[in-house]
């Protein structure tokens, strides 16, 4: 049984104080990293600085053995929401932000928690669910890698502990991503993640899988992806494989480097040092280019790291020579869909 200790700690230079209540008291000590707030059968590892107490990552909660120790600047501290009220909560420095509406959550009075990298840091989960449900989607689809800097695990926590049931009505989370450059895809991935192909997955505890939860949203002008639900667990970004080809095009069509309007410039008609641009390109797959009577004249590799969808021929066949005047057809395929499209090279 996990016992709720309710705790006032004020900043005070005195190596122990004690703070009682019911049937139990509670020695405190304030110390810097690695301190103990400790008492009778009841300790809790954090540190102790001024009116707070924290253990990495979640200042607001010290736990050990049975009990859990919530720390705040009361006496006792107040949960911060009511199931009367609508709040839009910031978490997790901000990175988080999630609208609860009043009614959602059965429960009188409440606070959110939102635990990063729950994998080395969990609040209830069990870490070899998030490794074995990894496993999982690299194998189903090695592109689609859920990052683990961007996991959370969710919770409501209540007088009586966590609520793990569903709500009455969405909650609704917004996740914040970085991009810095403004390239459209997050910084710091690899393979890169595309900020439009961004969806949120959530962890099916039971059977140790990703689920890809419906109805995400990504704003790609505010870097911000939101999604309703009904329900905490362990949450996540992952970018599915792009095998969409529908908006492949190449240009500069024709390609004619030595031309008048020679240049590579937007509605100029290149340079042999620029080639030819395919761009909208799926995550992975293939570009060919035929003569018109079929014979192959070039295939290249789409990359998967590849940060922005394009790539470039160097409009050269199989042996390195530059292709004659002429039209030809290209082609570009993924894993489930395929484009053609015709295009001419002037000498």
């Amino acid at each position: 049984m996990k016992l709720a200790l309710w705790v006032w700690l004020a900043w005070a230079p005195a190596a122990a104080q004690v703070s009682s209540g019911g049937a139990f008291s509670l020695d405190r000590t304030s110390a810097g990293p690695g301190g103990k707030v400790s008492g009778g059968d009841y300790e809790g590892c954090g540190v102790v600085e001024g009116n707070a107490a924290s253990t990495t990552p979640d200042p607001l909660l010290l736990s050990g053995g049975g009990f859990e120790l919530r720390v705040g600047l009361t006496n006792p501290p107040p949960f911060t929401l009511s199931s009367s009220t609508s709040a839009v909560v910031p978490l997790a420095g901000g990175t988080v932000t999630m609208a609860v509406s009043s009614g959602t959550v059965p429960l009188q009075d409440f606070d959110l928690v939102a635990r990063q990298d729950p994998l080395n840091f969990p609040v209830t989960v069990d870490p070899s669910a998030i490794l074995e449900a990894n496993r999982g989607l690299a194998i189903n689809d090695p592109l689609s890698v859920v990052q683990l800097q961007n996991t959370f695990e969710f919770k409501v926590i209540g007088e009586q502990g966590y609520y793990d049931g569903q709500f009455a009505a969405p909650i609704v989370v917004s996740f914040g991503y970085t991009d810095n450059d403004n390239d459209g895809v997050l910084d710091g991935t690899n393979p890169p993640l595309r900020a439009r192909l961004l969806n949120v997955w959530t962890l099916d505890e039971e059977k140790r899988h990703w689920v890809e939860v419906q109805g995400a949203v990504v704003d790609t002008a505010n870097k911000v992806v939101t999604v309703p639900v009904r329900h905490f667990s362990v949450y996540a970004f992952a970018a599915a494989s792009n095998q969409d080809v529908d908006g492949v095009y190449a240009y500069p069509v024709p390609f004619r480097p030595f031309g008048p309007e020679a240049g590579p410039g937007a509605g100029q008609t290149g340079t042999e040092a620029g080639g030819i641009t395919f761009t909208n390109l799926p995550s992975e797959g293939a570009i060919e280019i035929y003569t018109l009577t079929g014979q192959l004249v070039r295939r290249l590799e789409i990359p998967p790291s590849l940060a922005l969808p394009r790539l470039i021929w160097d409009v050269r066949n199989l042996a390195g020579q530059s292709v004659v005047s002429g039209v030809y057809i290209w082609k570009v395929a993924s894993r489930t869909a395929f484009k053609t499209g015709r295009l001419m090279v002037i000498r």
